[in-house]
């Protein structure tokens, strides 16, 4: 264990990860040299995800359209899908379509998407 290291939990002196700057602690497990920096840090991780997650929709909306074309309802198997990389975890919105059994579809930018008993995925184009 290095005593002199800068960010050593036992040192007072850390350098902040989010200016860069040294500081002087006032208890062992403060990082930021302010609410400011920690703010800042934390709030620019949170935007790269969303930006991350946007990007994302923006790759699975491409992919249906790859695959639908012009067609505005068409089933392709999950695989046709899978197989590209896309993810299904990145919906733009879910709804509930039976009150009795616990069944969703999600929407993806204009498409509506649902699974068939076949385990196929039903695309359906929103009317514009």
């Amino acid at each position: 264990m290095n005593l002199d290291d800068p960010n050593n939990a036992c040192s007072q002196d850390r350098i902040c990860p989010g200016c860069g700057k040294e500081f002087v602690t006032n208890h062992k497990s403060r990082k930021f040299c302010s609410e400011v920096c920690y703010n800042n840090h934390y709030n620019s991780k949170i935007r790269n995800n969303q930006i991350h997650r946007l990007q994302q929709q923006d790759f699975g909306v491409a992919a249906i359209r790859a695959l639908v074309g012009n067609n505005t309802n068409t089933t392709v198997p999950i695989e046709a899908l899978d197989s590209i990389g896309f993810r299904f975890d990145l919906y733009s919105n879910r709804v509930k379509y039976s009150p009795i059994i616990e069944s969703y579809y999600v929407w993806y930018g204009p498409y509506r998407l649902n699974i068939t008993p076949e385990n196929q995925i039903l695309i359906i184009l929103k009317d514009e």
